[in-house]
């Protein structure tokens, strides 16, 4: 059709057009065909770089043809394999790329070879006067331990595994931190992790992954995000954030389920995540953002088998957390829903009530019954979080 289409690693990327590409133009009959230069002007017209396997066909590719190349150049494997799993619950697929804005978000990985690459990318807005601007990620290969990276906004590919033994191996990789406060993450989300696939070996190949049987969906607060869960003391906020390490993995890795967490700090049932632009609970629950349903046909798209309500350390009205109780029972008909009262038993009596008032028989109000919350603030103007310990 006269238009000029740009793939970049299989993905087709939004170009601006100000013109149609000539299939013939006379001005240009008798000029040689170049690549790398262009035809008309002189020494300015030159490509800046590095350009390898050129091939010219005689018809259009088709998007599936670029992505056989791609993957035939360097075993680039789309998000779309049904080999890789995703954390129920957290991810948006968008076409190009499955993202998230949820911390402790989760892709699980089984391949084989020696490596293993993320093809991905953040999508937080780069910001001179915020070192701490883009999110992290945390991993671990074979079960061992867990690293830790930061993601660039213009970072395609990060190393996951290399220098392996040839043969089978796992990998989970978590969106494990950023700038909890800072970002817009609801109407038009800037804190994001996008995935589009994975880098393999030549010649290597997924599988599927082991997953636990169980689905827990928690809902909470910057606690469960793991705000300070490091205690690092660091000014730079993701240094201190950790959503790997929070109560709601480790209730999880506890009963042996699958975790997914959505949490926005400052967000309670009556309160909203500000400046992140997120609703309050009893607003928010059914969505990944504005405009972006958590629901099919009113049930949750990945129904999950328990789910915990750690809210109740920002303001709670008992009404709220009723209508919170009462969408989520319709959405998961099945589920057992537990409501906890707050860190240091915060918003205890209202928490209680409502689960009472909804006289519900699978729904449950648990308490601790003791106070966890530290008192010491590890970064300057913070408000006190729960440390590992807690």
């Amino acid at each position: 059709n006269g238009r000029l289409k740009l793939y970049v690693n299989g993905i087709a990327r939004t170009i601006t057009h100000t013109g149609d590409v000539p299939a013939t133009a006379p001005a240009l009959a008798s000029t040689p065909f170049r690549v790398g230069r262009s035809a008309t002007f002189g020494a300015d017209g030159y490509f800046d770089g590095l350009i390898d396997d050129v091939r010219v066909y005689s018809r259009a590719l088709a998007s599936d043809d670029v992505k056989a190349l791609v993957a035939l150049r360097t075993g680039f494997v789309s998000y779309t394999d049904s080999n890789l799993h995703f954390s129920p619950n957290h991810f948006v697929d968008t076409g190009n790329w499955k993202h998230t804005v949820n911390t402790n978000s989760e892709l699980d990985v089984a391949f084989s070879g020696t490596s293993l690459k993320l093809a991905g990318e953040t999508g937080a807005q780069s910001n001179p006067l915020l070192s701490n601007s883009n999110p992290a990620i945390e991993y671990s290969v074979d079960g061992g331990s867990w690293t830790r990276v930061s993601l660039g906004r213009t970072q395609w590919e990060t190393t996951i595994a290399s220098g392996l033994s040839s043969g089978s191996h796992s990998a989970r990789i978590k969106f494990a931190s950023g700038t909890l406060f800072i970002r817009d993450r609801w109407n038009t989300p800037e804190f994001t992790w996008k995935i589009r696939g994975v880098i393999l070996d030549s010649g290597a190949s997924l599988s599927a992954p082991t997953i636990r049987a169980n689905k827990l969906l928690v809902y909470g607060d910057s606690h469960c995000e793991g705000g300070e869960a490091l205690s690092t003391g660091s000014s730079d906020e993701r240094d201190d954030n950790s959503a790997r390490i929070t109560a709601p993995q480790i209730i999880a890795d506890y009963f042996n389920m699958e975790c997914s967490s959505v949490a926005f700090g400052s967000q309670g049932y009556s309160t909203s995540a500000t400046p992140a632009n997120v609703p309050n609970c009893k607003d928010a629950w059914d969505k990944f953002y504005s405009g972006q349903s958590r629901l099919s046909g009113g049930l949750f798209i990945d129904q999950p088998d328990v789910i915990l309500l750690l809210h109740g350390h920002n303001t709670t009205v008992q009404a709220d957390v009723q209508t919170t109780l009462t969408g989520l029972r319709a959405a998961a008909p099945s589920a057992t829903i537990v409501a906890c009262c707050g860190p240091n038993l915060q918003s205890a009596t209202a928490i209680s009530a409502a689960v009472t008032a909804v006289a519900d028989a699978n729904t449950y109000y648990v308490t601790h019954g003791e106070a966890l919350f530290s008192t010491v603030s590890y970064r300057q103007g913070s408000a006190p979080h729960l440390t590992v310990t807690g």
